[in-house]
Parts: C-alpha cells; structure tokens; sequence
C-alpha cells in the first residue's frame, strides 16, 4: 500500500502492507484476530478523525463507490470553474491511481494497471464518469481524445459543469 503525507512541509511517500499479522484461535468456533502495521493505524486512526470534516466539506462524494469515481470527482470539482479542463493520458492515470509505481531505488513495485485504452476508459474511466454524473453535482463528458501518429490515446479534454444533485434511490 502506498501512503502521501505531508511532514515538514515535504511530501513522504510510505509504502507498506496492511496487515502485520492475522491469527486463528480455537478449531471449531474459530476466531480471527488481525493486527494491522504500526504505519497503516496510524494513518487509519488519523483518517477517522477527518472524516466528519470531509463528509462536510464533500457530501456529495459518499454516495461514491468506484475509488475511481472519488478520485475523478476531486479532480474535476477544481476544474468546475473553467467548464474544460485537458489532461495527458498519463496525468489522468495518476489521478486514478493506475500509474505506474517505482521503489526508492527505482525497481518497479506495481505494473500500471489497465494498460490498454479500451480497458482503461471501459473499466476505470467510464464507469467513473457514469457514476459522478448519476450521483454528485457534476456532470463530466469526455469532449476529445488526442492521438499520436500512432494513433495511441495521448490527451483527454473534459467538460466539467454543475448541475443539480440528482435524487439517487
């Protein structure tokens, strides 16, 4: 897992797993006892102690459930004065997490994730956009693609525009 804080007004990139241990007591009624890293706790418990600020500063990203979605939406939100917004392909996939991720010493730890275009815009991109426009005060279009002479997806311009929220049932 891959973790941003802000300490001493620098930037530390954390990477670390979850779980420090999970343990199984008994044999037929079993229970199950996870303990999570030092790290991944701390920044849990600090999260939780954020969160009612959040919720009332962005209501409408709780009713969003592709982490897609709550990454685009805070992107976009930004964007919603200037009404378009353009962004390379490979700015658009660190907002959404889907970049490609390097160790300290520059080996490679994750393999960017939906490499292809279609994958990409089919489960990442489009499901985001349908769920931002169906549930928040946003609506999002995808007003152009940009192309190399290779005809690889370069650039995406966006409209970005307000709109009342949507009654979601």
């Amino acid at each position: 897992m891959r973790i941003d804080e802000i300490k001493g007004g620098a930037v530390v990139t954390s990477y670390t797993r979850w779980l420090e241990s999970v343990q199984v007591k008994g044999t037929e009624n079993q229970e199950v006892c996870v303990t999570f890293s030092p790290l991944f706790e701390h920044i849990w418990l600090e999260s939780k102690k954020r969160l009612p600020e959040r919720v009332a500063k962005e209501p409408a990203n709780i009713g969003l459930r592709s982490q897609y979605s709550i990454r685009l939406y805070g992107w976009a939100k930004k964007y919603t004065p200037v009404g378009k917004k353009r962004i390379s392909l490979e700015e658009l996939r660190k907002v959404l997490g889907l970049e490609l991720v390097r160790g300290a010493e520059g080996n490679i730890i994750q393999e960017p994730p939906l490499p292809v275009w279609a994958n990409f815009r089919q489960r990442a991109l489009d499901i985001a956009i349908l769920e931002i426009t169906k549930k928040t005060d946003l609506k999002i279009v995808i007003e152009s693609l940009e192309r190399s002479k290779h005809r690889r997806v370069t650039a995406v311009t966006f409209v970005i525009e307000e709109q009342a929220v949507p009654d979601v049932d």
